[in-house]
């Protein structure tokens, strides 16, 4: 079975989908990494097979598609709609962090999308310290350098989500 269930992404931006094995035993495993990935309509949403991101579409023009994860013995399908929503808001969870010198940190930046779509834009967003000399943050992992306070910003389509940072020594 493939997962979630009628889903749908913005035109432009990226789900992962999930791909799971049912056995005659009743038990259930994950093979996201496994499967083949596949568009019914690849000029709708393209789909990875790549290690790492199997099963991440990312939709290209309005419409729809059915993605497909195929092994020897079986294939799952859904109906994945690609929307013309756009991104309204970005909320970065932890909002206020704080952090010694030298320790990280993995935060996420969330989209709030026009039709009522919330995707994880961790991966898609571009990230910010400022001032960096206090820290970095690379795909919402922030590493705190020295003693300060910062404004962590996560960036996508002039939308920016904020979230403070203060480190202690």
């Amino acid at each position: 079975s493939v997962s979630p269930v009628d889903p749908s992404v913005p035109r432009g931006y990226s789900l992962a989908l999930q791909a799971v094995g049912s056995y005659s035993d009743g038990s259930t495993r994950s093979m996201s990494s496994e499967v083949l990935w596949s568009s019914s309509q690849p000029s709708v949403a393209a789909i990875s097979n790549s290690v790492g991101t199997g099963g991440r579409v990312t939709g290209l023009v309005t419409g729809t598609t059915t993605p497909s994860a195929t092994l020897p013995g079986g294939t799952g399908t859904v109906l994945l709609t690609v929307t013309n929503e756009v991104l309204t808001s970005i909320v970065v969870e932890p909002s206020s962090v704080t952090l010694a010198a030298g320790e990280k940190l993995q935060v996420t930046a969330t989209g709030y999308f026009s039709g009522g779509s919330v995707l994880d834009l961790t991966l898609l967003a571009k990230w910010q310290a400022t001032p960096k000399s206090v820290a970095t943050v690379h795909k919402g992992l922030i590493t705190a350098k020295k003693s300060g306070s910062t404004t962590i910003r996560a960036s996508k389509d002039t939308k920016t989500g904020p979230a403070s940072l203060s480190v202690s020594p």
